[in-house]
């Protein structure tokens, strides 16, 4: 099965997609041993949608002897790093300044949680989703609430229904004055709520459930006055997930279901661009339910505008967030695997709202080792910046680590590439 089928061939909830013209361009390689690099500019090349992608610093936590791992990462109002991560099993919040330097951080408190998602509003107040522990094996969705200063405002838990008594939220989204939140229940249901943001109660509340067997990692945005979320969805009687999205008003009432029972794979992430358009990533699995490749797609209510699929010989791609700067300019993150899966290195990849401009960062496969596990989880645009959360495990340990890119605003024409060759293959929307 072609990739590009991820990327193009799922009907879109809000428009029909037309059929693009495709054009294929090939990242291309590098020997250099640095952590970016520069090649000087030919003929015809594109822009670097983040200029040489310096790193401005770098801050790491954990290592041999301790579990520090990074989930989720935002960037406030003031240019502050709000990160989402966990120290010895223990969720936090972290919250660095523009230089590097730690402000504050403070634990979740109440029940054992795992935490899935974070955001920060205009006000600069931080909310963290997640799934809460109580007694016996029974989870609730769980939602934190802190000040700028990381006082802990309110906090939000529904229990799952019977029998599975599980319930969790996902994917964390804000605009039209509300936090949404999107989760899942052990009964199989696709939940999304409004949250008032002062309070976290729920406004109103959406189940999904109808001809799907199981459902998970949704995620959802919010696209002027509607609501998108995507998830990876079991449909009854088979085995395989299928991409999911499903369309809500601002009311809560679904207005469109789309799940692609041809294609075997999902959408991991989407988010706002442009006006009213949405960003989609997702992954293609192959055989024995392996993700192959990561598939970027733009659409809106016109349907498709492009989509972009990054695969590549012995090697698995995978995508873990997706981040849009208010220019347009798209971050990708997260990891490039051998097709042994005994190594994993950290994707970053930079490009323009209009598919363009691709930059990526140079990770390298350690020849010398057995095993290597190393991930970008979480990525957020600041001002005239970027920034990356992940970690690298060894054995039982692990270290987070955040990492700053500078990002260049003049219109330079060089292509920082990865020595990793994954193709690109590109499909524009004829005009």
């Amino acid at each position: 099965m072609s990739a590009l089928l991820l990327a193009c061939s799922i009907e879109n909830p809000l428009g029909t997609v037309t059929d693009p013209a495709a054009s294929d361009t090939d990242p291309g390689t590098t020997d250099a041993d640095t952590d970016t690099t520069a090649e000087e500019p030919t003929t015809g090349a594109p822009a670097s949608a983040c200029g040489d992608g310096v790193v401005a610093w770098q801050h790491d936590e954990g290592g041999e002897g301790s579990n520090v791992s990074a989930h989720a990462v935002a960037v406030d109002g003031a240019g502050r790093i709000v990160v989402l991560a966990a120290a010895e099993f223990e969720p936090m919040v972290l919250v660095l300044d523009p230089e590097g330097t730690e402000v504050w951080r403070t634990k979740l408190s109440g029940e054992p949680v795992d935490i899935r998602d974070l955001v920060v509003d205009e006000a600069g107040r931080i909310f963290v989703g997640g799934e809460e522990w109580a007694t016996g094996q029974s989870t609730a969705a769980m939602l934190r609430a802190f000040s700028p200063d990381g006082e802990e405002l309110w906090s939000f838990s529904e229990p799952g229904p019977a029998p599975a008594d599980a319930a969790a939220i996902a994917g964390l989204a804000l605009g039209q004055g509300a936090l949404f939140s999107a989760g899942t229940t052990g009964t199989g249901a696709l939940v999304v709520r409004r949250h008032d943001p002062a309070t976290g109660e729920a406004a109103w509340e959406t189940n999904h459930s109808e001809s799907i067997e199981q459902v998970s990692e949704p995620a959802i945005a919010v696209v002027g006055d509607r609501l998108l979320v995507v998830a990876r969805a079991m449909l009854s009687e088979q085995i395989y997930y299928r991409p999911l999205v499903l369309q809500l008003d601002g009311d809560g009432v679904i207005e469109s279901v789309a799940v692609d029972d041809q294609i075997v794979g999902f959408w991991r992430d989407v988010e706002p661009i442009g006006a009213g358009e949405w960003i989609l990533a997702g992954e293609l699995l192959g055989d024995l339910d392996v993700t192959e490749s990561v598939a970027i797609k733009r659409a809106g209510p016109d349907g498709e505008a492009w989509s972009t699929v990054f695969a590549g010989n012995d090697i698995l791609e995978y995508v873990s967030d997706v981040a849009v700067a208010p220019d347009e300019r798209v971050l990708v993150v997260g990891k490039t695997g051998t097709d042994d899966f005994l190594k994993e290195i950290p994707s970053v990849r930079c490009m323009n709202g209009d598919g363009g401009g691709l930059w990526q960062e140079t990770f390298e496969f350690n020849d010398n080792a057995q095993f290597q596990t190393e991930s970008a989880n979480g990525g957020a645009f600041g001002p005239g910046f970027m920034v990356v959360v992940g970690d690298t495990r060894s054995g039982p340990h692990s270290e987070m680590w955040v990492r700053k890119y500078t990002l260049d605003c003049s219109t330079s024409s060089s292509v920082s590439r990865t020595r990793i060759r994954a193709h690109q293959r590109t499909r524009f929307k004829r005009p």
